[in-house]
Order: structure tokens, then sequence, then C-alpha cells
């Protein structure tokens, strides 16, 4: 028996994990459009991996292709995210109508991007949970995400802040 290197893709039962990989941002392009069909997924986990804004655009991009509408988790939280992948979060419908969790902890989202995030999802009917902690959120970001809760029709029971600049004079 050989021990090696887990596989790059950990799948079973439509979830995929592939978190503590060190997929970088050019490995997460190459992926995006040479990987699984992405169709397929119901839970992905990108976590602790080195993926920037780039890679998630590029991601974003790939789940649109292969029509991803069964995702109902998503986590790419400790990546090298910012407004410009939140953005592309915010704008991705096809994530946008079915996701119940998304994860963006650990990254370097401004309240501008909680902004950009707020604006796609302010029209999901299926997101439950939102963990924003540990970013580079401000007041502003924390009124953005307000108005997620005042949505109607959400269904956001959990919010995470924490670890942002949120200081209220």
């Amino acid at each position: 028996m050989s021990i090696g290197p887990p596989p790059l893709w950990n799948y079973k039962d439509g979830v995929y994990d592939m978190s503590h990989r060190r997929i970088t941002t050019q490995l997460m392009n190459g992926l995006a459009f040479g990987g699984p069909c992405a169709h397929e997924f119901k839970t992905l986990t990108l976590a602790f991996n080195e993926i920037g804004s780039e890679g998630l655009i590029n991601t974003c991009t790939w789940f649109k292709k292969y029509s991803t509408t069964h995702m109902l988790r998503l986590d790419i939280s400790f990546n090298n995210i910012d407004d410009g992948g939140a953005e592309a979060l915010g704008k991705c419908d096809v994530l946008i109508n079915n996701l119940e969790h998304l994860h963006v902890a650990g990254n370097s989202i401004t309240g501008k991007g909680f902004g950009h995030i707020v604006e796609g999802f302010k029209r999901s009917p299926s997101l439950i949970g939102l963990d924003c902690s540990g970013n580079n959120g401000n007041i502003d970001g924390a009124c953005h995400l307000a108005r997620l809760l005042e949505a109607p029709g959400t269904r956001l029971a959990s919010l995470r802040l924490g670890g942002n600049k949120i200081d209220v004079e």
C-alpha cells in the first residue's frame, strides 16, 4: 500500500472537499476549465487555500457554464479573496438561486464587497447562513448586511460578522 498526497478532488455524494490543498489562483483557473462537472456539486469546500479573486471570478464562470444549480453550501473561507471576488459572487445567479450557506470568513472583503454580496443575495429565497467573519468589513459593510436581513422573503437565520472592523461611534 502506497501513501501519497490526498486526491485533489475528494468527492462523495455531491460533496467536494478541496480544503487545505494549497490551491492557488492559477491552479483554480485551470481547474475551472478542466475539473469535474460543477452541476454535480451540492457542497464545495475550498477553505484554507490561496485562491484570489481572479480564481473565484473564473470559478463563478465555471459554475455558470455547467449550470451549477444544486449547490447548497459554498465555503471559500481563509483564501485571498477581496471585493472583486465578492462582486463575482453577487453576480453568480446560478448560486444565488439555491445556495443555503455561504462562508467567506477570513478573506480581505471590505464593506464595499459586502455590498456586492448583498446586492446578489437579497433576492435569494434560499440563503440561511452567511459567515463574513474575519474580513475587513466596516460599519458600512454591516449596514449592507443589515439590508439583507430586511429583504422581503429572507430566510437568513445566521449572520456572522465577528473579527471585522465594525465600530459604532
